[in-house]
């Protein structure tokens, strides 16, 4: 069998015409590089599967392959199930409302291979206007968490000093190493996966790449950002903000209670003080859904 330098996994739920300009700006974008695309289609009803095998036969050298559930599995598992047919010696994780404007997936591979040290990577995300995005954040720990639940790494000037969850757009303008990096695009050298095993399925949606680099970060690898080349991030293709909201939080103590279940208690503490102060604030400015949602949040935590 030839030699694939990466597999590019997308999953997708719902959002055909997405995927379809992903796939094919990925195609045109890219040079220099072999790559195969493997779909999994996390049971959508939009007739995404059938764009799918109409591109496959469109782009039959490329490779163009498709994974179809039965039902949603959820984000991790379905990469998981792209991981395991992949035959590339790099992994690219990326999201249906992404796509390529230039060349990033040479670029990044040529990173990759002059860094044995990194095992994970993004480029930089931007929004359909070109503005930046930010892109993943620094491992939680409690001190983070705190920043992240009452604003403070929102404040100005402040922010700037703060290697917070969520690190905001000024930490991205230049190359460096942080705890993890969007799912968006995430590509992860192949070794990785030997070495600490696949995405944690027992996170639907959300906080599984944080998860994932910080195994990876205590088994020595390094994660990097790296804003040389980008791709268009479009946002919110496959998921209410109430879903993303609650998975989220969910998931943040989740995340406590599996790596560092001596402070999940207190942090399910702030995550519940933050989510209360969420609601009031909100019920104060009659914003009424945004404040039904916390108050929902809050019951689950």
């Amino acid at each position: 069998m030839a030699r694939v330098d990466i597999s590019i996994v997308i999953v997708s739920y719902n959002t055909q015409k997405l995927l379809v300009d992903c796939i094919e700006s990925v195609i045109s974008n890219t040079h220099n590089v072999s790559y195969e695309i493997i779909i999994v289609d996390n049971a959508s009803n939009d007739s995404s599967v059938t764009a799918v095998k109409n591109l496959s036969k469109k782009h039959k050298k490329i490779g163009v392959h498709i994974i179809e559930n039965s039902e949603n599995m959820g984000f991790a598992y379905a990469n998981n199930q792209g991981i395991e047919v992949a035959q590339g010696e790099y992994y690219l994780l990326l999201n249906s409302d992404t796509y390529f404007v230039r060349d990033a997936l040479h670029t990044m591979f040529e990173l990759m291979e002059s860094r044995q040290d990194v095992g994970i990577a993004s480029c930089a995300l931007r929004n359909p206007d070109s503005t930046m995005q930010a892109s993943g954040g620094y491992s939680l720990n409690l001190r983070r968490l705190f920043f992240w639940v009452f604003f403070i790494d929102d404040l100005p000037i402040i922010s700037r000093f703060i290697d917070s969850y969520h690190p905001h757009i000024n930490h991205f303008q230049s190359s460096h190493e942080q705890g993890w990096v969007t799912g968006a695009f995430f590509m992860i050298r192949a070794k990785v996966v030997n070495d600490i095993g696949k995405l944690d399925p027992d996170y639907f949606m959300y906080v599984e790449e944080m998860d994932f680099s910080y195994r990876a970060i205590l088994k020595g690898w390094k994660v990097l950002y790296d804003p040389r080349t980008s791709i268009i991030h479009i946002g919110q293709g496959s998921g209410t903000s109430q879903n993303a909201l609650t998975q989220e939080l969910l998931n943040v103590h989740k995340f406590f209670t599996k790596h560092l279940p001596g402070q999940a208690s207190i942090a399910k503490l702030l995550l519940k003080a933050g989510t209360a102060k969420r609601m009031i604030l909100f019920a104060i400015l009659g914003q009424k859904q945004k404040s039904y949602i916390y108050g929902e949040i809050f019951k689950k935590l």
